[in-house]
């Protein structure tokens, strides 16, 4: 059976975390949208289609160690690399498969109802029918009130740029060699066009034009392969694809990225005024037509139940917030995408303080004297701000888990920082989600499991920096090129800051 249908192989995927996909983080945008989040009970179930390397699924079943994760992807490389860390993390509640989505679909194989199905980077990277299948899938296994994140290439962001990936597949495709070889030929031939400086190149000259030439231009042969090499790959308009999920019985709900849930951050007011005026039914792809989006991250949910005022105070108590950076490290001035920034200090410094104690339900942020008269409306807008700033992430405030099968995952990343550079998450059971950590943090947290945290800095430095000289330096500690003496001084430069600020925050997180 010929399972990849058209979708590139011969190249593995490199393996990446992502938070929206994170159950936690779902329940969050549903009860800010004012629908029912999902109950993380004893025996959730939770399903990743086309999980690639399983790196999001193994972190996530980790971290919520109640729950009972599936994840599938057609690729055995991807399978078996997935299967290891699981084994390597002792993550029983983890299984892994090879199957296909036509498998899948036809009920091919065991499965439970799912509360949560997500997938990132699938639905407009294959073809139709397997966009098919992997509805009739939803139709099949997704329980009522159940939650679905969805990602995929958006138009008319992609107008654009849409030749480009024709382009690489052509010239693929009529090339020799490997996935990888032939997709340095399409980038020399897109590198070719940029030389003589094609028209198409000039007339459609534009930040996502550039974006994409620089993507193509910069990025691994693997991300390239799986980006632009498929058969199958067409962007699509919003109301295609509730469309298409509308079949399996699911309503959209709300963007997976909170603050698009409020158009004064990032339109100005006549274009707020123009997306009033369109119709519900056709809103979102006014949006996107609003701020030329050419990437969306959906969540739908099956059979979606409105909260009315009693529920969402219950929720309130249930959801919370915690901080994903050391305090000091925190800044009250930053940039958000679309253009908008972290500038009320008012509201933001309270609940950085608050945060830095311990993690609050948002029932405990309303309370605090800075936010005790905002609306509902105008608090759930400051999360969305402070969640764009990726300095806070949502958390459960359900009760304490188990927190040694997040604490042994890190274990596992921490050790293979040296050949497996793209472990960049460490699992945390507050979270119930992962956290970004950069090669130096992982390399240090090594260093702090086998030495202890009572540890001096100095002893540190010189552990680190022998787990680095010993085992290959990791890729992106100092960006290269940089002389023995200087790395070693930017090592003793960082670990003190582990000491002080990281580690208090691992523990808070349970992470370490």
């Amino acid at each position: 059976m010929n399972r990849n249908t058209g979708y590139v192989s011969g190249i593995e995927y490199e393996a990446a975390f992502f938070r929206e996909q994170s159950p936690v983080h779902l329940n969050l945008v549903c009860l800010a949208g004012g629908r029912r989040p999902v109950v993380l009970e004893p025996g959730f179930t939770y399903c990743e289609l086309g999980c690639g390397p399983g790196f999001t699924a193994a972190v996530l079943a980790a971290a919520n160690p109640q729950g009972r994760f599936y994840a599938f992807d057609f690729n055995p490389a991807h399978v078996a690399e997935g299967r290891e860390l699981a084994r390597q993390a002792g993550l029983d509640n983890l299984i892994l498969r090879e199957d296909s989505f036509a498998e899948l679909a036809a009920g091919a194989v065991d499965l439970p109802q799912f509360d949560f199905v997500t997938m990132y980077g699938v639905f407009t990277w294959v073809n139709d029918e397997n966009r098919r299948h992997i509805v009739d899938f939803l139709a099949r296994y997704l329980k009522p009130g159940g939650i679905v994140y969805v990602n995929y290439n958006a138009l008319p962001g992609w107008a654009d740029t849409h030749p480009l990936q024709r382009l690489i597949l052509d010239v693929s495709g009529a090339a020799s060699g490997t996935s990888a070889e032939r997709c340095e030929q399409a980038r020399a031939a897109v590198g070719q066009l940029e030389s003589v400086h094609a028209r198409y190149l000039t007339e459609h000259a534009g930040p996502r034009l550039q974006q994409a030439l620089d993507s193509i231009r910069n990025d691994k042969p693997a991300y390239l392969a799986h980006e632009y090499m498929n058969e199958g790959w067409r962007p699509l308009y919003h109301a295609d694809v509730a469309r298409q999920l509308g079949a399996a019985g699911l309503d959209y709900v709300a963007d997976a990225e909170l603050f698009k849930l409020f158009p004064q951050l990032y339109m100005t007011p006549a274009r707020q005024a123009a997306l009033a005026r369109t119709p519900e039914a056709l809103r979102e792809t006014a949006r996107d037509f609003l701020v030329h989006n050419a990437f969306r991250q959906d969540i739908y949910v099956r059979a979606a139940r409105h909260l009315d005022a009693v529920g969402q105070g219950e929720w309130m108590a249930r959801l919370g917030l915690a901080l994903t950076l050391p305090r000091a490290l925190v800044k009250t001035r930053a940039a958000l995408p679309h253009g908008g920034r972290i500038e009320r200090d008012e509201l933001y410094v309270p609940v950085f303080d608050a945060l830095a104690e311990a993690p609050r339900s948002l029932a405990e942020l309303k309370a605090l004297p800075a936010l005790r008269g905002a609306t509902m409306e105008a608090f759930f807008e400051m999360i969305a701000v402070l969640l764009a700033g990726r300095q806070v992430a949502a958390c459960s405030m359900d009760g304490t888990l188990d927190s040694a099968p997040a604490q042994r995952l890190n274990r596992a990343i921490a050790a293979s920082s040296h050949y497996q550079p793209a472990y960049h998450a460490f699992a945390s059971p507050v979270l119930g989600s992962g956290m970004r950590g950069s090669v130096a943090a992982r390399v240090a947290y090594r260093g702090l499991n086998e030495l202890g945290t009572d540890v001096d800095p100095v002893v540190l430095t010189e552990r680190v920096w022998r787990l680095m000289d010993g085992e290959g330096r990791p890729r992106g500690w100092t960006g290269g090129g940089a002389a023995d003496a200087i790395e070693r001084e930017q090592v003793a430069q960082r670990m003190p800051v582990v000491l002080e600020h990281l580690v208090p925050l691992w523990r808070q997180l349970k992470m370490f």
